[in-house]
């Protein structure tokens, strides 16, 4: 859709096809749905907007724009990135380079977070985009204090721009480190630890789709087995959750839960594994005694 001073702006249906036709021929399997959603963000409408009004005139400015992004996402960056949001549950978060963009698999996490019951104080270890510690704030009005911890200082950049952007100010504190010894005392004990840990295995992070990899390395590579940070969390929980209270956490494959059912966690007890939509094993379980 490149255009020359002489030629008129496309009409949606022919920027729709365009656009589609271009990221087809860059290899990308969803090339009339990414169009789609880079053509929406232009023109700031929905994208069922596109279907109803085919006829409507790109202007030459948001055309030039389009095509700009289209570039961008033969390049293989992250339609997220791109568009510099993502939904999550019924929100849309900012994110962009150096975050991890939110997954429909982590909102069963949030899910099983809000069956449970008694929490109210809480850490979300690796919170990234801020995306699961704001929606339990968001969905749990009984919930007070979120203790949002990551280890890179760009995705709690992001975590901080989404703190702003909700307002929650108040419930959602942020914190730089890797370690449980340096949370500060008067957060402890808390409810309830959460956490997204990454829980790829190193060896299969070459095999990973190209623009997966464009984000943070660290957010994805879970070491040799994929469990080293889960198996950190579990060895330091107990020294931050109270009596009662639980640890939650998001995984990739049925052998990790079985191998983390198995493992001996100083103060806790494992209680169960929730599949997903694919019947595999997603999220892990325990109470602290």
């Amino acid at each position: 859709m490149k255009q020359s001073d002489k030629e008129l702006p496309p009409t949606v249906l022919q920027a729709r096809n365009s656009g589609a036709a271009q990221l087809a021929l860059a290899g990308l399997p969803d090339s009339r749905i990414e169009a789609d959603l880079l053509l929406s963000h232009v023109l700031g409408t929905e994208r069922s907007a596109l279907v109803a009004y085919p006829d409507r005139v790109v202007p030459s400015g948001e055309a030039a724009a389009f095509q700009t992004l289209l570039e961008r996402r033969k390049h293989r960056e992250p339609i997220a990135y791109i568009t510099g949001e993502a939904a999550f549950r019924s929100f849309v978060f900012s994110v962009g380079p150096g975050c991890l963009i939110p997954r429909p698999e982590t909102e069963l996490l949030v899910d099983k977070a809000l069956s449970l019951a008694g929490w109210r104080r809480f850490i979300d270890w690796g919170t990234g985009s801020g995306c699961i510690s704001l929606s339990l704030l968001l969905e749990r009005p009984d919930a007070s204090t979120a203790f949002a911890v990551d280890a890179s200082s760009a995705a709690l950049r992001w975590a901080w721009k989404n703190v702003r952007d909700f307002e929650m100010h108040s419930g959602g504190r942020l914190w730089h480190g890797s370690s449980f010894y340096a949370i500060p005392a008067d957060v402890l004990p808390v409810d309830l630890l959460v956490s997204n840990p990454p829980y790829i295995p190193t060896y299969r992070l070459a095999a990973l789709p190209e623009d997966v990899l464009k984000e943070p390395v660290t957010a994805l590579d879970g070491g040799r087995s994929g469990l080293d940070i889960a198996v950190h969390i579990l060895k330091n929980a107990a020294n931050v959750v109270r009596s009662g209270g639980f640890v939650l956490m998001e995984i990739g494959e049925d052998r990790q839960a079985q191998e983390l059912s198995s493992l001996e966690a100083p103060g806790l007890i494992f209680r169960e594994t929730i599949k997903d939509y694919n019947s595999i094993s997603r999220i892990v379980l325990w109470s602290r005694v």
